[in-house]
């Protein structure tokens, strides 16, 4: 008898642990530009932020839970005065999930990406 309740709970509570399920992703932000292109992002916990006056490369990444609902990536990017071409991605654990290119005087874009449990 005392076999079967431990077996019961550890079935109760092997199915209520999703975390050990799916674990955890990592989410990469990268934009690539010539100089003077600000930067508005999520950041996975606090909201949304903003970089200003960044010039070449710029990346943000943080780890999230991978069975979360609410798993939303949100990454835009505003080319300055340069006229050079901009390029916005969103990666999922190295893997390029969305992606746009903007060239051009003030070239504003954004891409957006929400996964769930059942996008793994």
């Amino acid at each position: 008898m005392k076999h079967l309740i431990l077996l019961s709970l550890l079935i109760t509570f092997a199915g209520c642990t999703k975390d050990m399920e799916y674990g955890t992703e990592t989410v990469t932000y990268i934009v690539e530009g010539p100089e003077d292109y600000s930067v508005t992002y999520y950041d996975g916990e606090c909201g949304f932020e903003e970089a200003e006056d960044v010039n070449g490369k710029w990346q943000y990444s943080f780890t999230r839970m991978a069975d979360s609902a609410n798993n939303f990536s949100y990454l835009s990017a505003q080319n300055g005065y340069n006229t050079g071409t901009l390029t916005i991605k969103i990666l999922i654990n190295g893997k390029v999930v969305k992606q746009k290119s903007c060239t051009g005087y003030y070239c504003l874009m954004k891409i957006e990406h929400t996964s769930g449990c059942d996008c793994r």
